[in-house]
Order: C-alpha cells, then structure tokens, then sequence
C-alpha cells in the first residue's frame, strides 16, 4: 500500500516553508502550485485504499495548510494554471 500519510506529512512541510514567507512578491508560486498539486494528487491516489477516518487524517491537514495563506494578515491569492 505505501506510507501516504507519511509522503503527505513531507510535502506539507515544504508547503509550509514556502507560504512561511512573508509577502507575496517573494512568494515562488510556480513552486506552491507544483507541491499543492502533488499533494492533492497523492491523497486522491491513496483515499481509495483508506477506512473514512485515515481518509480525514489524511486530507483535512492538507486543506488546512493550503488555507494558511487566506488567514494571514496580507491574504495571497495564488492561481495555479493546469
């Protein structure tokens, strides 16, 4: 099966490194774009194999991190072309 969570948990942590920065000029959003898509891909791939309750561990740390940026002071709207 594979260690999704675990694969998760490390891209979420540079996810979190890259919206740490402050301002959004200094913001590498072909790079946010690229991690939030991996990360949306591999728990999409994963939930299949996965009971409701590690389906939810799985996702709702993911779509908390990729609300960090509306939350903060100076919202970023990142835009991702697919």
């Amino acid at each position: 099966m594979g260690d999704f969570q675990g694969a998760v948990s490390l891209m979420l942590e540079k996810l979190q490194r890259l919206l740490a920065v402050e301002t959004a000029e200094s913001l590498d959003t072909d790079e946010l774009c690229r991690l939030s898509n991996k990360c949306v891909n591999l728990c999409q791939r994963g939930s299949s194999m996965l009971d409701e309750k590690s389906r939810q561990a799985l996702w709702f740390p993911v779509l908390e991190t990729l609300m960090l940026p509306q939350r903060s002071e100076k919202p970023v709207h990142v835009s991702c072309k697919h």
